[in-house]
């Protein structure tokens, strides 16, 4: 039920929102010792150990138990209009001057042990303008490593074609080196994930990527006082100040990783200076339309491709002539090389192979 504050003054009575109390649930995958993850997380997704209220904990294989992130959250800006989803005040304090507010209409509340769930609405003045469900669960994906899912289902009902972006930023403080300073960020698996890691490390490591099939969504990795080599501004001690200044993502930071450049898969290196990764998306939703966002925080791994080696082959139509399974295991300029073969209309394939491997996991 929504809430309102009434004034009386002497022109007329105003009705004013009043924005739904802050609160965490923990969530937690079960898991005791190396790989355990538990996360107290709030209504709209935030957390971090900017607050007390809202750490995680998380073990890697080396490292012993830590509580790896400062802040993980979204900002949503629309043209002129811009609001941070979060009631941690930490972070409404320093990311002043929204104009969009918040309520929450169904308090985060535990499902399980292992999933949390929450809806909110964000207002332009008071006109409710996007509904907002929200489920997260925490899971353990192998031994060591762990895995946030949060999914944002976003329904505009603000009477019109509405047009926003949605930006998560996370910015991890890895307590295992030496400082935060001099945290990589990177872009990993076939441009997939940001990753953020401890130097000499790939399990005291975070990663993020949208979800499979997510639209229109950008990636972008930061260390202070780098300018990206398509131009101003440079990122930040806290990069996302600088987002929530710019009112959205600024253009020559979409697909960028500090030291490494655009749509690249790299590594930063050692920078002794602040870091933060994040994701972006770009929505256009008509009237009483509805869609939904998925982000993937992994614990413990800077994810890599999985190579999976060939067992065994069958050729359905085509002629060998020279090589064999043994040429299909390394790129090495040794070839398996196959003629076209007859087919009874166009629409054939002249060439049919099928190669079976098995995936390591």
């Amino acid at each position: 039920m929504r809430r309102y504050l009434i004034l009386s003054v002497a022109i007329a009575a105003i009705l004013v929102p009043v924005i739904g109390l802050g609160q965490t649930v923990n969530i937690d995958n079960g898991v005791g010792g190396v790989g355990h993850l538990d996360v107290n997380i709030d209504a709209y997704g935030a957390y971090g150990n900017w607050n007390a209220a809202y750490v995680d904990n998380f073990e890697p294989a080396v490292g012993g138990p830590g509580q790896p992130t400062f802040s993980a959250g979204f900002r949503l800006f629309s043209g002129n209009d811009r609001v941070v989803l979060t009631d941690m005040p930490e972070w409404t304090g320093t990311l002043s001057g929204g104009t969009w507010a918040r309520n929450i209409t169904t308090p985060v509340f535990n499902v399980n042990a292992f999933t949390a769930s929450s809806s909110f609405e964000l207002l332009a003045g008071r006109t409710v303008v996007l509904e907002f469900d929200v489920r997260q669960v925490v899971t353990s994906v192998s031994a060591g490593v762990a895995m946030l899912e949060q999914f944002y289902t976003i329904t505009n009902v603000s009477g019109g074609q509405l047009d926003f972006a949605m930006n998560r930023v996370l910015d991890a403080d890895l307590i295992w080196g030496t400082s935060f300073t001099d945290d990589h960020v990177a872009a990993a698996d076939g441009l997939e994930w940001v990753v953020m890691h401890n130097p000499n490390s790939t399990v005291q490591a975070m990663a993020m990527r949208a979800g499979a099939g997510d639209p229109n969504s950008f990636y972008w990795g930061g260390k202070q006082s780098h300018q990206p080599t398509g131009g101003p501004p440079a990122f930040g001690f806290g990069s996302d100040v600088v987002v929530w200044d710019n009112f959205g993502l600024p253009t020559t930071w979409e697909n960028y990783i500090a030291y490494v450049g655009y749509n690249t898969v790299g590594d930063s290196g050692t920078v002794n200076q602040d870091g933060q990764v994040g994701l972006d998306w770009r929505l256009s939703l008509a009237e009483n339309a509805t869609t939904t966002l998925t982000v993937q925080t992994l614990y413990g791994l800077v994810p890599a491709p999985v190579l999976v080696e060939p067992d065994s082959f069958s050729l359905f139509r085509g002629i060998l002539t020279g090589g064999g399974l043994t040429d299909l295991l390394a790129s090495d300029d040794s070839w398996m090389t196959v003629l076209p073969g007859i087919t009874l209309n166009q629409a054939e394939r002249q060439v049919q192979l099928v190669i079976v491997g098995t995936s390591p996991t």
